[in-house]
């Protein structure tokens, strides 16, 4: 309540919310984090542009002497980044520095502040290093560096190859302005200085200190943020009741409609519906004129095949047809009337897609109508009212139509190559299996409903069952007309197939091709190849796609495993409407990766892994992507510096192999390395799986990776 004893406006609460010492805290901290982002941003250039000489593949064709521009280039730009490095991370110091000195002078927080400072990094030798290696860009100039290549024999192994830059030593030690602390680093480095390395631990100690910082400061505006949280959830509640008062609700003492005249849900429908269609559909049936069709001249007798010849009385209903008029206008016919034709010219018709689309912009309507549905209705409705002008408004014809055809049913989509022993509940929708029982009951029905032939019934039922009988089905419960049921049962369908297919057998194996899908969509890819010499043909090959094609059979026994692995998580993501942007990401992910596994080619299956990880792992898509990918993913799948190593040189070998030419088949190595990251990538994705109960956005998520990695 305001002074006054008022309700406090929104506006009110705004400009409190806004001067509060909560959202000036919030502001602050947001300003201070530019400077670490860019710290952050240079760093991981810097890093990334080392790795990518440190890569034996590039780094040695950049040594070779016919990529000497390359290979001075590449000197050029790594020194571009170890420059934007220190400088910014110098700047970082400065700004921090003023930051805690302007707003938290003579407090605890800036005494814990300074002890840490000196803890991290005044005795630090690398990080004294990085500090002063600005000075020395800045007053010497740029350290000398030399690409390598060296050679070492492993144990039992082969050799191994590292490339990279360097700096020397030497030089570094001719300059007077590096601290004791950064002197003993260079000089315990020998002769040279790995500039990845530094970078890394550099950048970890920075991350580090930050994290600490800003938890210490969220703290000592605890009792601030709190209020401000008040505030805002003051603010929402007014904001509420402020919408509630323009749309005529909650006022108390008001009755604005009396209970005895309290109206069916048919009737306000009605109303709702002559308010958008009754003049724009008047308007269409003014336009209805008389169509005198172009005879059709021909200069050659068609040489078709006629297999069937229609007679009036075989035509159920009237004939809707597209064609010119004598003048050559497109017309659509679809009244007859004393022998003669009418309906509406092209343009005359215009207006029917448009009053199709006020009515599907009722809510309820687009639940309930397809656009044909809609349009089917409103061309019947015309055409009785053009011929009976008493007839009713089209809002009338469309809600009896409705009423007829509106009842819930069961969609039932049978899924290719998956057999499932019993019916489960997935999301919404449920997966059950297509057994001989169902088809023998839904047999029986039929042929009670016809008197004559009812061998047809069995010949039709024997068809289908060959084609669908034992495969599972995806149930959908849908009320609409027949139309949309299949439309929005078939969009919902494909997704939940997708979801479902994640958790198949193959679906972490480069190796194996998942087939399973939608009947009608799936597809086992082949090969047909005729060898012709000049004796004539010596030989014809036809062959499936090389690798184990997976015909799921699911035992119920299997589903606690698959529970543990998400399945029963992956059933919350079949409805798109209403997900967080963290669980929209998460299914987008699954369904492209569960795409991939339809392919057999391993490059696709490649392509589909990694737009799968990126849209997971990464939070925008300014961020660096391979360094952001490959850190993310270690970070998930081990804890060990060792193995984070060898999963991130892997996601490199990926991302290099995404744009490797396809002329020739990959080598063993590649098809190795390949297999190896499907399968993380597999295994990050149900990681990611069992967080969404925990996050809220991708952002989220990826900050509490970042700190599990960095900790």
């Amino acid at each position: 309540m305001s002074i006054d004893g008022q309700p406090e406006s929104s506006f009110e609460l705004f400009k409190q919310i806004a001067d509060s010492k909560g959202m000036k805290f919030l502001n602050e901290l947001h300003g201070r984090s530019f400077s670490l982002k860019i710290f952050r941003m240079n760093a991981v250039a810097l890093i990334e542009a080392a790795l990518h000489v440190s890569d034996p593949d590039h780094g040695m064709a950049l040594m070779m002497d016919k990529n000497r521009e390359a290979g001075q280039q590449a000197h050029r730009e790594l020194n571009r980044h170890l420059h934007n490095f220190t400088t910014s991370a110098m700047t970082l110091v400065d700004h921090t520095r003023v930051f805690m000195k302007k707003g938290y002078a003579d407090t605890e927080v800036y005494a814990a502040y300074e002890a840490q400072i000196s803890g991290t990094f005044s005795d630090d030798p690398v990080s004294q290093f990085v500090q002063k290696l600005r000075n020395y860009m800045v007053h010497r100039g740029l350290p000398n560096s030399v690409m390598f290549f060296d050679l070492q024999n492993g144990s039992g192994e082969g050799a191994s190859v590292q490339t990279g830059i360097r700096l020397e030593t030497a030089s570094l030690l001719q300059w007077d302005g590096w601290s004791p602390p950064a002197r003993k680093y260079i000089k315990a480095a020998g002769d040279a200085l790995e500039i990845r390395r530094f970078a890394e631990e550099y950048l970890t100690r920075v991350n580090r200190f930050h994290a600490v910082l800003e938890d210490a400061l969220h703290r000592f505006h605890s009792e601030d943020c709190r209020q401000l949280e008040l505030l805002q959830e003051r603010r929402r509640r007014s904001l509420a009741a402020e919408d509630a008062a323009q749309h005529g609700e909650g006022n108390e003492g008001v009755e604005l409609r009396p209970k005895a005249q309290t109206r069916s849900e048919r009737e306000v429908r009605l109303d709702e519906m002559r308010a958008v269609t009754e003049a724009a559909s008047v308007s269409i049936v003014n336009t209805i004129k008389e169509i005198t069709h172009r005879k059709h001249e021909t200069d050659f007798p068609s040489q078709h095949h006629v297999t069937v010849t229609l007679t009036d009385a075989e035509i159920i209903g009237e004939i809707v047809f597209w064609g010119p008029d004598a003048e050559g206008v497109q017309t659509l016919s679809y009244i007859t009337r004393e022998g003669k034709t009418f309906g509406l010219s092209e343009r005359d018709y215009e207006a029917v897609p448009t009053l199709v689309e006020a009515v599907l912009a009722v809510p309820w309507a687009a639940k309930l109508f397809s656009p044909k549905f809609v349009e089917d209705a409103f061309l019947a409705w015309s055409r009785s009212k053009f011929l009976d002008p008493a007839a009713g408004p089209f809002a009338n014809a469309l809600l009896t139509a409705a009423d007829e055809q509106i009842t819930p049913v069961d969609v039932w989509l049978p899924i290719a190559h998956l057999e499932i022993e019993d019916a489960i509940t997935f999301g919404p929708v449920k997966i059950a299996p297509i057994t001989d029982a169902m088809m023998s009951d839904l047999e029986r029905k039929a042929v009670a409903t016809v008197r004559e032939n009812p061998e047809r019934i069995a010949d039709a039922f024997q068809q289908i069952r060959k084609d669908i009988q034992g495969w599972a089905a995806v149930v959908v419960p849908m009320v609409a007309e027949p139309l949309l049921a299949e439309q929005v049962a078939l969009l919902l369908g494909r997704d939940v197939v997708n979801l479902f297919r994640f958790f198949s057998p193959g679906a972490p194996h480069l190796s194996m091709l998942c087939p399973t899908a939608l009947a009608g969509a799936d597809l086992i890819p082949g090969s047909k190849v005729m060898f012709i010499k000049d004796a004539g043909l010596s030989a014809l090959t036809s062959k499936m796609a090389g690798g184990e094609v997976v015909r799921w059979r699911l035992r119920i026994r299997e589903l606690p495993n698959l529970n543990k692995m998400g399945l029963s998580l992956a059933g919350r993501l079949v409805a798109a409407e209403g997900l967080n942007e963290f669980e929209a990401a998460v299914r987008a992910s699954l369904i492209t990766y569960s795409k991939g596994t339809t392919f057999s080619d391993p490059l696709d299956r490649l392509g589909h892994a990694l737009a799968a990880i990126e849209g997971v792992l990464l939070k925008h898509t300014m961020e660096p992507i391979e360094f952001n990918v490959a850190d993310r993913m270690s970070f998930i799948l081990s804890p060990s510096p060792g193995e984070r190593q060898k999963i991130t040189q892997n996601v490199r070998q990926a991302y290099r192999m995404r744009t490797r030419h396809r002329a020739a088949p990959l080598s063993a190595s590649e098809t190795e390395a390949l297999e190896v990251f499907v399968f993380q990538v597999h295994t990050v994705l149900v990681n990611v799986l069992s967080n969404i109960p925990t996050f809220h956005s991708r952002g989220e998520f990826i900050d509490a990776v970042d700190r599990h990695g960095t900790a």
